[in-house]
């Protein structure tokens, strides 16, 4: 009897040591915490994080797929006011030194917002796709004003997501898109 207060004790512990960044699962695969607190930012539920092959464009089967269940169920709870794609290339985001990532990182970003959005229309061509690229960091300008650009990535730094620059690569987020559906809230 004495020995379950010790136990409890020990997993609390150990548990609390870990250095690995907390990961939710669904849908069968795992979501960042990044992704997480950008989604509640954008008052959403409803969101995912893809996975692209290093160099490639295409989507993956069970990326379609995850983006049609998803899809499917915002359809269910309203109307979708509009679908954020956020992208990176298969370089983490760059670091405040390098300002951006070379122009065939930026390509890469381009074209698999490109292969995203056109899944997102083949499914509904009524919804807007607002696409951000994580291969450059936001302008004086964008800062300055507070774009939804600049607003976008000071929320994912500030969750913790590894640049060009840092020692840590965890979580990692290159070769990664994070899609979140934003319902309209009008009746």
């Amino acid at each position: 009897m004495k020995f379950i207060p010790f136990l409890f004790l020990s997993m609390f512990i150990f548990s609390s040591c870990t250095s690995k960044p907390t990961m939710k699962k669904t849908n069968q695969h795992t979501v960042s915490e990044a992704s997480k607190r950008l989604a509640a930012e954008e008052e959403s539920s409803l969101f995912t994080e893809l996975s692209f092959t290093r160099g490639h464009t295409t989507m993956s089967k069970r990326a379609q797929e995850d983006l049609r269940r998803l899809y499917e169920v915002a359809r269910q709870k309203g109307k979708i006011d509009e679908v954020k794609v956020i992208t990176w290339a298969d370089t983490e985001y760059p670091s405040t030194d390098l300002i951006r990532l070379p122009k065939s990182d930026r390509r890469l970003v381009n074209r698999r917002n490109d292969a995203i959005e056109d899944y997102i229309d083949g499914l509904d061509k009524t919804i807007d796709v607002d696409r951000f690229s994580m291969a450059e960091r936001p302008s004086t300008y964008e800062i300055l004003f507070s774009t939804e650009d600049a607003r976008v990535k000071r929320t994912l730094v500030k969750a913790g997501i590894p640049d060009s620059g840092s020692a840590s690569k965890v979580p990692r987020k290159a070769s990664k898109s994070i899609v979140i559906f934003v319902m309209d809230d009008k009746p």
